[in-house]
């Protein structure tokens, strides 16, 4: 028999045993291509200059994780090879009791490897190919693109890419199989029988010491995370890393002794059933692989970070750009009469239906700082905001603006010494709400105001990405003790065509860019392309980021699972020797099996919500976000990706101890 007849016959073997690994393998190269042709679903697409620049952004910095992607995916491929390679360890070890050279031992290994490649790129790459016909469609309708000219959709540099890097992998791995063949010694070969490795740590003491210090190390990272180590960065970013990682590992090297020590405790519970044998394997799995069960969890956590956060952003940031665009322009002309003068041309004037020009205005004892309560924690540290001025407009500018907005609701007729406060910042809304709620009287010259309204009113006069606040006065209040800010704001909306009219404008615009004179513009259109733009990027970066997680994850578990059932076969014929039924035996499987896919997950929930109850309320004083919407969806999606592993091994598992 020929080397290649060996190692084809040898694929077909370990396809049976190991097919978790080849459909990784498969969808991996498959997700790869898909995130790296996004540049073909969009080239065809109708889009607007703003757009085409945001969605050249986001394929920009795909290729980038893509990179990191590769690497991820690389250690992922070697790591789960090796354990197939020390699984064959007795197989290799028969070839070269016959007489084969290690030469052509090597040359099967190098073989299969290729075929192996060879057979996931083409598989993988007709699957993302299929794939990225449906994403393209989901991609025309995130940009809210033309699809008059959607055709079906190929990527050469995406295959290109996929069969480089990957190709790259499998000659890595084929290096790694030749050194670890030749590192073999064929005694080691023949009697390769994996032995329960001794327990690492046998003191009950120094076992529940290290559990207690796992907590200790836990806890702290926790406590510098909800001390703004995020926001801060720095050296208590780094310790809070270190404690969390450092103390995820004592975790597993501890819990797994300090519950059978719990568990021995109660006789009853220790010897029912295979409990003591379960108890013992699992004790065993977790000692043996507990820097892999550490990386698995921190992996999981960032496969449920990294999903719930970017949906959510996603969704936070296209909601925030629709509530703050609510007119078809507005601009600002700083000290000088340009704004006056661009109303006045004539080509201007051709594409508006209705414009509004108005000034703010403040009052020299008026601060931003006067609308936090004094009673608040922050309200010491916040000295920068008795330093800034809070505008305000007058109460007639106001109205016309809601007007324009289509916004009549939110017209307001004040009473004499009243004002309103406006703002759609979250945090602005909560100190706001805050100091309203605490009588919200503020004092002008000799005169006292009370806000009209018992919470502030969450809207915007120009577009923006977010009105930190102002507040509404009466018109005679205004002109008697306010001074006009010499900017003035232009707002209007198109007529006719407006994609045509936003083109003629932003042509117009270019007369006023010189420093002196410019005028700063933002529109709809250019803003909403903004937010489409950035949707995308934190939808597509999460989930790709999270897909490659969460296989890797459930890919190391389950090659790490199902090695140890072929190394088990023994152990379960001897405990059916000693009259456990089938039943129990599968069942005592099951539960091991189950458990070491939990524990890691469990863990990583745990960590995942502390960290993103943290993450949610930084980013909630920016933007309107909760991520716990998409925690559920996140969940769901490692539940059912990582459940699938688990059935996936079980099965493969059960068939391999009962061959």
């Amino acid at each position: 028999m020929n080397l290649f007849n060996i190692a084809f016959r040898n694929i077909k073997k370990s396809i049976r045993d190991y097919s978790i690994y080849f459909i990784t393998l498969v969808i991996a190269i498959a997700i790869f291509y898909l995130f790296n042709s996004i540049d073909s679903q969009t080239a065809m697409l109708k889009l607007n200059e703003s757009t085409k620049e945001i969605v050249q952004t986001l394929i920009d910095l795909l290729s980038y994780v893509s990179v990191f992607v590769a690497i991820v995916l690389g250690f992922l491929i070697v790591y789960a090879n090796n354990f197939i390679i020390k699984r064959r360890k007795k197989e290799i070890g028969v070839y070269l009791t016959l007489g084969m050279s290690n030469f052509r031992v090597s040359m099967i290994l190098v073989l299969e490897t290729m075929m192996v490649g060879i057979i996931s790129l083409i598989v993988g790459t007709i699957l993302g190919i299929g794939l990225s016909q449906l994403v393209s469609v989901f991609t025309a309708k995130l940009f809210e693109a033309d699809m008059t000219s959607f055709a079906f959709v190929f990527s050469a540099d995406a295959l290109v890419k996929t069969i480089i890097n990957f190709g790259v992998i499998y000659f890595i791995v084929m290096i790694f199989n030749v050194i670890s063949l030749n590192r073999f010694k064929l005694i080691d070969l023949l009697y390769a029988k994996s032995k329960n490795e001794k327990i690492k740590i046998k003191n009950s003491w120094l076992i529940f010491f290290l559990f207690i210090i796992s907590l200790v190390l836990i806890g702290y990272a926790y406590s510098l995370l909800y001390d703004n180590a995020l926001l801060n960065g720095g050296q208590d970013f780094i310790v809070m890393l270190i404690s969390g990682a450092l103390g995820t590992f004592l975790f597993f090297l501890s819990v797994s002794g300090f519950l059978l020590k719990v568990v021995s405790l109660s006789k009853r519970l220790y010897y029912r059933g295979l409990n003591i044998f379960i108890l013992k394997q699992v004790n065993n799995k977790i000692n043996t692989h507990v820097v892999s069960t550490t990386v698995i969890s921190l992996m999981l956590l960032l496969t449920i970070g990294i999903l719930s956060s970017s949906l959510s952003l996603a969704n936070a940031m296209n909601a925030s750009f629709r509530n703050n665009t609510p007119y078809d322009y507005s601009a600002i002309g700083f000290e000088n009469n340009e704004v006056l003068n661009l109303r006045q041309e004539a080509a201007y004037k051709d594409i508006i239906s209705e414009d509004y020009l108005f000034n703010y205005v403040y009052f020299d004892d008026l601060s931003m700082g006067d609308f936090i309560y004094e009673g608040n924690e922050l309200y010491d540290e916040m000295d920068l905001l008795f330093q800034t001025k809070m505008p305000a407009i007058k109460e007639s500018d106001y109205n016309k603006l809601m007007e324009m907005a289509n916004n009549e609701k939110q017209k307001v007729n004040l009473a004499d010494n009243r004002y309103i406060l406006v703002a759609t910042m979250p945090m602005s809304l909560d100190y706001y709400n805050e100091f309203l709620s605490n009588d919200g009287i503020i004092e002008i010259g000799t005169t006292s105001l009370t806000c009209q309204e018992n919470r502030a009113i969450e809207t915007s006069i120009t577009n923006s990405n977010g009105n930190e606040g102002f507040i509404v006065v009466s018109d005679d209040f205004a002109n008697k003790y306010g001074q006009v800010d010499p900017n003035s704001n232009l707002v209007g909306n198109y007529s006719g065509n407006k994609e045509a009219s936003e083109d003629k404008f932003m042509e117009l615009l270019q007369k006023y860019n010189d420093p002196e004179t410019r005028i700063i513009a933002d529109t709809k259109i250019e803003l909403s392309a903004t937010g489409v733009g950035t949707s995308a990027m934190f939808t597509f970066l999460g989930l790709y980021l999270g897909i490659v997680f969460a296989i890797a994850s459930g890919t190391v578990l389950a090659i790490e699972q199902l090695s140890e059932a072929s190394d088990n076969k023994e152990r379960y014929r001897i405990i059916n020797q000693l009259g456990a039924s089938k039943k129990m035996a599968n069942r005592s499987l099951l539960v091991q099996i189950g458990i070491m896919f939990i524990f890691p997950l469990t863990v990583a929930l745990v960590h995942s919500f502390v960290a993103l109850n943290e993450i949610n309320y930084l980013i909630s004083s920016i933007v309107n976000i909760n991520i716990a919407d998409n925690i559920i969806i996140t969940t769901l999606f490692i539940v059912i990706a990582y459940g699938g592993y688990y059935l996936a091994t079980y099965l493969a598992s059960n068939r391999i101890i009962n061959e």
